[in-house]
């Protein structure tokens, strides 16, 4: 299996979309793992006095990832190659599931 890096540097790969390990489930395993970094950071901070008003970092990292920058700007640029229609409508935009049929 092929990582992100390795397949980005292929020239056979120009034009394709990755497809296949954490790719297959999500269209974002990396923005995934950020917003999961922060919402554990809330959760360790909630036990402290005060620590729940830390909420406002991973709501405003989630939200800016599945609405501002992040996945919507990634496939804006994405979406101009004919097979993402395929790959979006069978993959999970941000936590991984099960791929569509």
């Amino acid at each position: 299996m092929q990582n992100s890096l390795d397949f980005a540097k292929d020239p056979l790969n120009r034009g394709n979309i990755l497809q296949t390990g954490l790719w297959r489930y999500t269209r974002h395993p990396n923005y995934f793992g950020k917003v999961v970094q922060w919402w554990g950071i809330w959760l360790l901070a909630v036990s402290v006095s005060g620590g729940a008003f830390g909420i406002a970092g991973p709501l405003t990292i989630t939200v800016l990832i599945l609405k501002v920058s992040g996945g919507p700007m990634l496939e804006k640029k994405m979406a101009e190659n004919p097979d993402f229609e395929e790959y979006r409508r069978r993959t999970s935009v941000l936590v991984p599931w099960v791929p569509k049929k």
